[in-house]
C-alpha cells in the first residue's frame, strides 16, 4: 500500500492518503488533479481533495442512453485545475491561490484562454458558495460545466507542526532589498522553509520545489493593463511561471510551463 501521508481536509489530522477517508472523523476525498501532477513529478506533498457535496456533474454521471457526452477533454481540465489551483502551498497559507476566493459573493467567475501548445480552449471557474472555510467552485471547459470544487479559504499550518527560526537573509528584488526572517515548519511528510518579510512571504522551498517572487510587472490581460508580481517555481526540470494581482479571484492572471499557457480574459471580483 502506498505509504504516503497528508492532512485530512477535514480535521486536519494526518492520514495515509491511499484510504481515501479519514480514520478519526470519517471524512472522505478524492485524490486531487494537483496530487496527481505532484506525483508525476516526484513529489511526496500531494494534497487529498474533499469530496464536494454538490449534484455530480453530466461530464461525471453515467452516460444517459442516446445521450453524447459533451466533447471534452478532462486531460485539459485537469492540468489547467492544477496549474491554476492545485497549488499545495495554498490550503497552508503560502500560496494566495485558494484563499482568495475568500470574502468574495456567490457568482465571483474568472474566464481563462487556455493553450496545451496545439490547441486553445475557453475555461470559466465560478463561485457558486463560500463560507469561512471553503469555496465550492464550478468548472466550465469550452462552454461544457465539466465538474465542481471544494477549495480550502482559511489557511492553517497543522497544529503538530514545529516552527524554528533558521536566521535572516536579504533577498534583492526588483532592485529593491528586503531582510527576511526564514522560518522552517515540519510536520509529518513536510519539510518547508519560508522566507517571510513582515507578514509577506516572499520564497517558499521544500525538498521537491523552490517557489519564489521574482519581479512586478505591468502586463496587459482581460482588456486592461495589470500590475502582477510574477512567481517562479522550480520543481525538478518543470519550470513553471505564474502572474499574480490581489484583485482576482484565485489571483492567477498568467500562468505558464513550457508550451502550455493560460491567460485572464474576463473577470467577475465581486467583493
Amino acid at each position: 500500500m502506498n505509504r504516503e501521508m497528508g492532512p485530512c481536509p477535514k480535521c486536519r489530522r494526518h492520514v495515509l492518503l491511499a484510504e481515501h477517508r479519514c480514520p478519526f472523523c470519517g471524512a472522505t476525498w478524492l485524490r486531487s488533479a494537483a496530487a496527481a501532477v505532484s506525483i508525476l513529478l516526484g513529489s511526496s506533498e500531494a494534497l487529498p481533495a474533499p469530496v464536494s457535496d454538490a449534484p455530480r456533474t453530466a461530464a461525471e454521471q453515467a452516460q444517459e442512453y442516446g445521450v453524447e457526452r459533451p466533447p471534452v477533454d478532462r486531460k485539459i481540465a485537469d492540468w489547467v485545475w492544477a496549474g491554476l489551483y492545485g497549488d499545495w502551498k495554498g490550503p497552508y497559507g503560502f500560496s494566495p491561490v485558494t484563499s482568495s476566493w475568500g470574502g468574495r459573493s456567490a457568482g465571483a467567475n474568472v474566464d481563462f484562454l487556455v493553450t496545451d501548445g496545439k490547441k486553445s480552449h475557453r475555461l470559466t471557474v465560478a463561485l457558486d458558495r463560500v463560507d469561512e472555510r471553503q469555496a465550492a467552485l464550478s468548472i466550465k471547459l469550452d462552454e461544457y460545466r465539466i465538474g465542481a470544487k471544494l477549495v480550502s479559504v482559511k489557511p492553517a499550518i497543522p497544529e503538530e507542526a514545529s516552527a524554528t527560526k533558521m536566521g535572516s537573509q536579504v533577498l534583492e528584488i526588483d532592485k529593491e532589498k528586503y531582510e527576511c526572517s526564514i522560518l522552517r515548519y515540519e510536520w509529518p511528510g513536510v519539510d518547508v522553509r519560508v522566507w517571510k518579510w513582515g507578514d509577506r512571504i516572499l520564497r517558499v522551498e521544500s525538498a521537491q520545489e523552490k517557489s519564489r517572487f521574482v519581479k512586478t510587472e505591468e502586463i496587459e490581460a482581460a482588456k486592461r493593463k495589470m500590475r502582477c508580481e510574477v512567481w517562479e517555481t522550480v520543481r525538478g526540470d518543470v519550470t513553471i511561471l505564474e502572474w499574480r494581482s490581489e484583485e482576482v479571484p484565485g489571483s492567477v492572471v498568467r500562468w505558464e510551463s513550457g508550451s502550455k499557457r493560460i491567460l485572464l480574459t474576463s473577470f467577475s471580483p465581486r467583493r
